[in-house]
């Protein structure tokens, strides 16, 4: 090399020894944890303090903040999907839809099988 040329800088490397990760790369393994975690433990939350909660308002506000983390996590994923695979705010939105009607329909489930859970447990006497 002659005094006026510059070397490149050297490839980082992966601490899995795998190929260096793409510049813009956003990690998506705390954002998945996350979705799943919101997805399955908070729409059943709600069903362990049912038998103290009289007039509902706990497991009302109990289901609003499940909701609400799961419309939120549904967004993060999204858009750090969106930004791997190099898409635009439309992707986002596009993903974001699909990901909270993947979340809510997990939700259901699991809030279906907690009530029977839940009233399997009572004495119908």
């Amino acid at each position: 090399m002659s005094n006026d040329e510059v070397s490149p800088p050297p490839m980082p490397q992966s601490p899995s020894g795998g190929p260096p990760p793409l510049p813009g790369h956003v990690p998506m393994k705390a954002r998945w944890i996350t979705w799943v975690m919101v997805s399955v433990l908070l729409p059943g939350l709600p069903w362990l303090f049912a038998e103290d909660d009289k007039d509902g308002s706990i497991h009302f506000a109990l289901l609003a903040i499940a909701l609400l983390s799961q419309l939120a996590a549904s967004i993060w994923v999204a858009v750090g999907l969106a930004r791997n695979r190099g898409g635009s705010g439309g992707a986002a939105v596009g993903f974001s839809i699909v990901f909270m009607l993947a979340s809510v329909a997990i939700g259901t489930a699991v809030w279906f099988v907690a009530c029977i859970g839940f009233l399997s447990t009572q004495n119908w006497h």
